[in-house]
C-alpha cells in the first residue's frame, strides 16, 4: 500500500467512524427487573443512555465494527511515515486559548499605582524591592496569600 493509499483509507475508516457508537452495552437488574444501558463518553465525562432489549444486538454490532475500524486506524497511522518537524521561527506573541490578560502600560500604570503610593507599606514589601531591585533577579517571583490582603497594592507600591 503506498502512502496516499494510507491516507484514503484513513479517511474512509474516520468518516465511517463518525457515525458509528463507541463505548460498550452493559446489562443491569435493578428491583429484579433487566436493564440494558449504551455507555460512552463525551467530553471525558462517562454518559449513559437506556436501550431497549430490541436495540442492544445491532447497538453490539455497531460498536464492534467501531472498535475494528479503530484498530486498523491505529495499525494504518503506525505504517505512515514520520512527519519531521521544523522549528517554528520565534514569534513575538503566542496565542493561548482560554488565558486572557489584560496588560496596563504607560500613563494607565501610572495612574493605577498612584493612589497607593502613600498607604502603608506591607510586610512582605522590602523582599520584593529586594528582589526586584537586587543582583540576582533571574529567576520566576510568585506572589500568593488570602484575597485582599494586600498583594496587588504591594506590587503597585513596587512600581
Amino acid at each position: 500500500m503506498t502512502e496516499q493509499e494510507i491516507r484514503e483509507r484513513i479517511r474512509e475508516i474516520e468518516e465511517e467512524m463518525s457515525v458509528l457508537p463507541s463505548g460498550c452495552v452493559t446489562r443491569k437488574t435493578i428491583d429484579g427487573k433487566e436493564r440494558w444501558y449504551h455507555q460512552y463518553y463525551v467530553d471525558g465525562k462517562r454518559k449513559s443512555k437506556i436501550v431497549s432489549v430490541e436495540e442492544v444486538s445491532p447497538l453490539k454490532e455497531k460498536i464492534e465494527r467501531y472498535n475494528q475500524l479503530k484498530q486498523e486506524l491505529k495499525e494504518l497511522k503506525r505504517r505512515l511515515p514520520k512527519e519531521r518537524k521544523t522549528k517554528a521561527k520565534p514569534t513575538k506573541f503566542v496565542a493561548m486559548p482560554k488565558f486572557n490578560c489584560n496588560v496596563t502600560i504607560g500613563e494607565a500604570l501610572t495612574d493605577s499605582t498612584r493612589r497607593v503610593a502613600k498607604w502603608e507599606r506591607r510586610d512582605d514589601y522590602a523582599k520584593l524591592q529586594e528582589y526586584l531591585y537586587g543582583e540576582n533577579n533571574d529567576r520566576v517571583c510568585v506572589i500568593f496569600g488570602l484575597r485582599r490582603t494586600g498583594k496587588s497594592t504591594m506590587l503597585r507600591q513596587a512600581i
